[in-house]
């Protein structure tokens, strides 16, 4: 019982070794490996090697799946494109098995000291980030030596040799066991250093270890499979490489003994030889996926066929990963991401109106106005998701980045409003009225409603880049467009009636509250001096 207690704490300490190592790197990298993961798939080459950076940064199987599976959504990537991406983050995720198995544990003093030192003392974020790092290799290395000590307490028990002899003769089963525990604890890594900790003092031989870091690997494509399981595509590559991970996983299966006696042919230890069967696999999973690429996509294009347009997936948030939220930092990068893209789609209802207007498109019109519930949607789904956000512990940096975010998110929101309740009933009111607006004032106001356009997307870079000199000319434009307005409302006001003026004074009035909306995004990158002196401007 008391070993059993002592494996259980182990595993415990484990997992919240990797899960504090995730986020302590996912702090120091920001939003970078979200964006690396959306932007390097054009190059299958470069894609493994970002995959293996990505991999090694992040080692949970969990995330890191979840990673790859955003990345597939958010560029509308096909299963082939993505193929590349994937299997790099797989052969990366070995890293810290590999780590732990150089038996490193006299530096395990000197990681809690400066690890702590840093963790506790310094001010800089990234700093902090760097020392969380170092405390977390100090935990798994802790974890190792637990599993360790509880091998050599047990190695010369005949019930466990009892065991062992049964599972020997039932490798399948033993694969089949090792996968329902990495299911259960989200980690193929956690698995696989418990049994190399374990089996180091010779309670494990290698043959069987083999057998369990195949079923930790095939428990993790599970995993991947449930995350992916919501779009097609994600669907389509997580079928691929569960076709991939169980065609090796059979082959080691049939073929154990001899398969382990070449690794035993290496000369390591025996934690680092189960670190490289670890390895091996992965490898041996990439090899087969990219040679036999297209005969496995046709297969889970078969066995995943395309919906019908009846069974279309519904609208909802494309970037907010669950995984992401245990990382602040990550799930600030997400959200951006999931921001801009309900202030494109704002920006597009303003378009498509425009349109609507000028060709005198009733249902457009009415099409637009809908569309208002889907930024309605991604409003209330990201600030629920920046909510939980808030719920960890995160640094006066990251809360700052949080408020920024949700202000800009509100303006969207507001900018939506607008759209869907003045501009689209204005429009209706002009289709339906058959409302003449004379050529020179369609022309000004057509032209200004361009130049707000202008702005949304300067807007945009503003949030996404923080650039100054952008917000500078936001502002500029906001300036210009405030003097120009109060031309064409005094040019308009003396002449035509009051009927026909109403229609486009209004619509030129609610273009002003859009742009106004949109320059306050500029503000935070320019000071409170300057956020002040530009507010006061009408």
């Amino acid at each position: 019982m008391w070993h059993f207690l002592q494996i259980l704490s182990g595993v415990g300490l484990l997992l919240f070794a990797i899960r504090f190592l995730k986020n302590g790197v996912t702090s120091l990298m920001g939003s970078r490996s979200n964006d690396l993961a959306q932007g390097v798939v054009s190059r299958p080459l470069r894609a493994i090697a970002t995959g293996v950076a990505i991999g090694v940064a992040v080692p949970s199987s969990a995330s890191v799946a979840a990673l790859v599976m955003q990345a597939v959504t958010a560029s509308q990537l096909t299963a082939l494109r993505a193929l590349p991406l994937a299997i790099g983050t797989d052969i990366g995720s070995t890293a810290l098995v590999l780590f732990t198995s150089l038996h490193v544990r006299d530096a395990i003093p000197l990681l809690i000291i400066v690890g702590v030192g840093l963790y506790q003392f310094a001010r800089r974020s990234r700093s902090r980030a760097i020392g969380q790092i170092l405390l977390s290799l100090a935990l798994v290395l802790m974890a190792s030596g637990i599993f360790s000590t509880v091998g050599q307490e047990v190695a010369g028990n005949k019930d466990l040799a009892t065991l062992i002899g049964v599972a020997r003769d039932y490798p399948f089963i033993l694969i089949i066991l090792a996968g329902v525990t990495a299911l259960l604890l989200q980690s193929a890594t956690a698995t696989i250093l418990l049994i190399a900790g374990f089996g180091s003092t010779g309670a494990l031989d290698l043959p069987l270890a083999l057998l369990v870091t195949v079923g930790a690997n095939m428990g993790t494509a599970a995993i991947r499979l449930g995350i992916g399981w919501p779009h097609e595509q994600t669907r389509r590559l997580a079928a691929i490489l569960l076709v991939g991970r169980g065609t090796i996983a059979i082959a080691v299966g049939l073929w154990y003994p001899v398969i382990a006696s070449w690794f035993e042919l290496l000369p390591l230890g025996y934690s680092m030889r189960v670190a490289m069967t670890h390895l091996g696999f992965n490898l041996a999973v990439a090899l087969l996926c990219l040679v036999a690429k297209y005969p496995l996509t046709l297969l889970a294009g078969w066995v995943i066929p395309s919906p019908s347009a009846k069974e279309a997936e519904p609208f909802g948030p494309r970037y907010l990963g669950r995984e992401a939220r245990e990382s602040p930092a990550l799930a600030l990068g997400q959200s951006q991401r999931e921001i801009l893209r309900a202030a494109e789609i704002v920006r597009q209802m303003l378009k498509d109106l425009w349109h609507a207007i000028e060709t005198g498109d009733e249902e457009l019109a009415h099409a637009v106005s809908q569309r208002d519930d889907e930024v309605d949607l991604l409003d209330l789904e990201i600030k629920r998701f920046l909510s939980e956000v808030a719920g960890h512990d995160i640094d006066d940096e990251t809360s700052a980045e949080q408020l920024r975010q949700l202000r800009y998110l509100s303006e969207i929101e507001a900018i939506g409003d607008i759209v869907d309740k003045n501009l689209s009933e204005l429009a209706l009111k002009k289709i339906s009225h058959k409302a003449h607006i004379d050529a020179p004032t369609w022309t000004a106001l057509s032209d200004f409603c361009t130049r707000v356009q202008e702005n949304m997307l300067i807007a945009e870079n503003v949030f996404q880049t923080r650039d100054r000199v952008l917000a500078e000319q936001l502002l500029r434009h906001k300036q210009w467009l405030g003097d120009h307005y109060r031309r064409l409302t005094d040019q308009w006001l003396t002449r035509g009636t009051y009927d026909s003026n109403s229609i486009h004074l209004d619509l030129l009035s609610n273009l002003k509250r859009i742009n106004n909306s949109l320059s306050h995004v500029a503000y935070p990158e320019l000071g409170s001096t300057r956020s002040a002196t530009a507010g006061a401007n009408p």
